[in-house]
């Protein structure tokens, strides 16, 4: 079984259930490198049916912005990167590499087959929308670096003329 607290897992009920990691939390071990598969692993196990990861973005005008300042950890101000998807601070028990590897690393193992077949058993959903859903999600989490850019379009072209987005 696992203990919230010893992984450093927030669980969120909104339009479904979201697990977030806590990477940022200050002096409590959390930020270690195992806490990818972890928290991977206690989605599984809890079988929340969509389980989504994303990187602790301190934006500015935080608390966590004014605290990473403060100790020199912001490694950029491009705001384009401030999006959830990219590492923008330098974590305080592992590299930056380590942490976006490690968030890529907890999507594949969510979404997994073993643990789709594991989640999709206890399922509340109707089985047919968890199982396309869970099959979106495995294709984007093996697909993470096709998404995880900025390199969208900054204009359209259409017969004729540019439109701007």
């Amino acid at each position: 079984a696992y203990h919230l607290g010893q992984c450093g897992f927030c669980i969120r009920l909104s339009v479904g259930f979201r697990l977030v990691s806590a990477p940022h939390r200050r002096n409590r071990g959390y930020d270690t490198p195992d806490v990818f598969l972890k928290t991977a692993q206690f989605a599984v196990d809890a079988g929340i049916d969509l389980p989504r990861f994303a990187i602790a973005t301190p934006f500015p005008g935080t608390s966590f912005f004014h605290r990473l300042e403060s100790e020199n950890r912001i490694a950029t101000r491009n705001w384009d990167l401030y999006d959830g998807q990219h590492v923008v601070f330098q974590p305080s028990q592992m590299s930056a590499e380590q942490l976006y590897e490690g968030t890529e690393q907890a999507w594949r193992h969510a979404y997994s087959f073993s643990s789709m077949a594991r989640r999709l058993a206890s399922t509340a959903m109707p089985f047919s929308m968890a199982l396309m859903a869970n099959l979106g999600y495995r294709f984007y989490a093996h697909n993470l670096s096709r998404f995880y850019n900025c390199d969208w379009p900054l204009a359209v072209q259409s017969p004729g003329k540019e439109v701007a987005l």
